[in-house]
C-alpha cells in the first residue's frame, strides 16, 4: 500500500517539531538501523506526492549518545525485525505514546506497538543502550 503526505500529513510532522518530539530529530545522527528495502524506494515525478515505498520497508533511525530513536513509518508485519546489536537494550519507550514491547537476542531484536497505539505518520521508539550507539554498524 502506498501513502502520501497530505496537507493534514504536513501538518501532523509541523506539530511534532513543536510537540517535544524533535529530540528524535534534531541533534540526531543517522543510522545505525537501515529499514530492508530502502534501496528499491522509488517517487513520482509529481515531487508534491511522496509515496511510501512497500516491500518490507519500515522507515529508518537515528541516535544521540546511548540512545536509538526508531521512526516507523509504516508497519508492513506486527513486528519490526532488526539485526543484532553489540549493546543491550536496557529501556524502551514510545515518544508518541503507548507501550513497545522490545525482544533482544543474539540473532536480533523485535519491536511491536499495539496497532491502537500506532501513530499515522510516525510511531518514535526510543531505545536506550548500556553505551554509546555510535559504531554501531548501518546494516542494510
Amino acid at each position: 500500500m502506498r501513502q502520501v503526505i497530505t496537507d493534514q500529513r504536513m501538518l501532523y510532522l509541523l506539530a511534532l517539531h513543536d510537540s517535544g518530539h524533535c529530540v528524535s530529530i534534531y541533534g540526531t545522527r543517522g543510522g545505525p538501523f537501515v529499514a530492508p528495502d530502502m534501496g528499491k524506494r522509488s517517487f513520482n515525478l509529481d515531487l508534491t506526492r511522496f509515496a511510501m515505498p512497500g516491500g518490507r520497508w519500515w522507515g529508518g533511525s537515528t541516535y544521540k549518545g546511548k540512545t536509538v530513536y526508531l521512526h516507523i513509518l509504516r508497519w508492513p508485519n506486527d513486528a519490526i525485525s532488526l539485526p543484532a546489536i553489540s549493546r543491550k537494550i536496557i529501556k524502551t519507550s514510545v515518544l508518541t505514546g503507548g507501550e513497545a514491547t522490545v525482544k533482544q537476542s543474539e540473532t536480533g531484536i523485535e519491536v511491536t506497538v499495539p496497532s491502537a497505539q500506532r501513530q499515522t505518520i510516525d510511531t518514535i521508539v526510543k531505545l536506550e543502550l548500556d553505551g554509546p550507539a555510535a559504531g554501531l554498524m548501518k546494516s542494510p
